[in-house]
């Protein structure tokens, strides 16, 4: 099942054209990155955020569905498919900062408006469940999984990252395995096996 998994990340990655920020946001000379002159608000920047994170998950054969405003504590549902017989999800809550605040060497990145509430709010759910940070101008994704969590998440580390850049494919596919390999995990041990308190690698 898992060698399944493994061959389709690490085959060429989907060809799907990344999405662009608003037009009128967008800098002419990197595309990825605002003109600040004009102010972006919160509301432009996440929804670039929100489409930088569904590419991603598309171009490594990941299926990302948008849950819009009526799901304010998780933004998407992400599916993949092992075969014919097996399809597992796990539920994502994307932040995207407008200008991403990182600590000194890089370790952390800071997460912006998600308290306690919304933590235990996600971490309830009966899904695998996992907060990303975007960092548009890095073109990064960050995940943290939120399994259990109560406390307000202010930072997560910089470790469990995807990268845009080319060279990073050999790094993506090997997030993305072990994050394919925690959620059959999380499926097996919490809803088929009822087994309390899964930790997550995710940290």
């Amino acid at each position: 099942m898992l060698q399944k998994i493994k061959d389709r990340l690490f085959r060429k990655p989907a060809a799907t054209p990344a999405p662009m920020p608003n037009n009128e946001l967008r800098d002419p000379v990197d595309p990825f990155c605002f003109n600040l002159d004009l102010v972006p608000t919160n509301n432009d920047w996440g929804e670039s955020g929100e489409s930088f994170f569904a590419y991603m998950m598309k171009k490594y054969h990941f299926q990302a569905y948008f849950l819009g405003e009526k799901a304010p504590t998780k933004d998407f549902l992400v599916h993949f498919i092992v075969d014919a017989k097996y399809t597992y999800s796990f539920l994502v809550q994307v932040k995207t900062p407008i200008q991403a605040q990182y600590t000194k060497q890089e370790t952390k990145i800071s997460v912006p408006d998600f308290n306690s509430k919304d933590v235990e709010l996600l971490s309830n759910h009966t899904d695998a469940t996992y907060l990303c940070v975007v960092d548009l101008n890095r073109q990064k994704l960050y995940f943290r999984g939120v399994f259990g969590e109560k406390n307000t998440i202010s930072s997560i580390a910089t470790t469990h990252k995807l990268d845009n850049n080319p060279d990073a494919q050999q790094r993506n596919g090997i997030l993305l395995y072990q994050l394919a390999k925690e959620v059959i995990k999380y499926h097996n041990e919490i809803i088929f096996s009822n087994k309390p308190n899964f930790k997550t690698v995710f940290i």
